[in-house]
C-alpha cells in the first residue's frame, strides 16, 4: 500500500528572441510499506517515507541571448555578436534513511545477520532530526536509536526510513558563441560545467549502529567537471 500526495507548480517567462526562464517546484509525500519486513505479523509497522521520495524539489533552467549585434554584420557583429548564457539549477532535499540495529534477529524471527533484505530497526527513543548536527562526522542525532533491551524477545520500534539525508544543489553553466558563416551554417564554440561552483553534495551516510562510523558522511557526488567543444552547423 502506499499513497502520494504533492503540490506542482511551473512558471515560464519568454523574452525577446530565444531567450526564456523556466521555474518548476514539486513539495510532496510519500508513504508505503512495499518492503520485505522485520516482522511479517506486523506489516502495518512498516508503512512510513519511501526511500527514495524527496519532499522538496526546485529546478530552473534559463537561456539568455545576449542582445548585441545579433545579425553579426559587419566586422564588430563578427567579433562581438552571437553570445549566449545557459544554465539548469537544482536543489533537492534529502532521501529518507532508516537506522540499522547491532542485534541482528531480537525478535528470533529468523532474519539472518547479513545479507537479508529485511529492515531491520533498532528501538526509537527520540526524533534523530530534530537539533541534529548536519556535520560531516554527525549527521543525525544518533542518541535517537537504541538497541532492543536485553531480555525483550521483540522487533526494534523505530519506524521506517525515520532519517533525513543530505539534500543537494548543483549549478551547470553554458557559454556558447555563434558565428555565422553563412545564411545556413555557423560555428559554435562550447564552454560546459557541471556544479560550477564545486558544491560538495554529501550522497551516503553511515546508518548501522555497529559501525564505527555510526552517523557519519561517508560519501559525496561528483565534483566540478568542466568540457570545451566545437560544433558545426550547417
Amino acid at each position: 500500500m502506499s499513497t502520494y500526495h504533492s503540490l506542482q507548480t511551473s512558471v515560464t517567462h519568454r523574452f525577446r528572441g530565444n531567450s526564456l526562464v523556466n521555474v518548476n517546484y514539486t513539495y510532496s509525500k510519500a508513504l508505503g510499506n512495499a518492503v520485505s519486513p522485520q516482522d511479517t505479523y506486523d506489516i502495518a509497522a512498516e508503512y512510513g517515507p519511501v526511500n527514495t521520495t524527496e519532499t522538496q524539489i526546485l529546478v530552473g533552467d534559463f537561456v539568455y541571448q545576449l542582445p548585441l549585434f545579433l545579425a553579426q554584420n559587419g566586422i564588430a557583429g563578427h567579433l562581438l555578436g552571437g553570445w549566449e548564457i545557459s544554465g539548469i539549477v537544482s536543489a533537492h532535499s534529502g532521501n529518507f534513511l532508516t537506522a540499522v540495529p547491532p542485534t541482528a534477529d531480537p525478535a528470533g524471527l529468523g532474519l539472518l545477520a547479513t545479507g537479508t533484505v529485511a529492515k531491520k530497526r533498532p528501538d526509537q527513543i527520540a526524533n534523530p532530526n530534530r537539533n541534529a548536527p548536519h556535520t560531516l562526522s554527525k549527521w543525525f542525532n544518533t542518541a535517537a536509536f537504541a538497541r532492543v533491551p536485553a531480555g525483550q524477545y521483540r522487533p526494534g520500534n523505530a519506524s521506517n526510513d525515520s532519517i533525513i539525508g543530505p539534500g543537494s544543489q548543483e549549478w551547470d553553466l553554458s557559454l556558447f558563441r555563434n558565428i555565422k558563416i553563412s545564411e545556413r551554417a555557423f560555428l559554435q564554440l562550447r564552454a560546459e560545467s557541471y556544479n560550477t561552483f564545486n558544491h560538495t553534495n554529501f550522497s551516503a551516510i553511515a546508518v548501522n549502529m555497529q559501525d564505527s562510523n555510526y552517523g557519519q558522511v561517508i560519501g559525496a557526488g561528483a565534483a566540478r567537471n568542466m568540457q570545451l567543444a566545437v560544433k558545426i552547423n550547417f
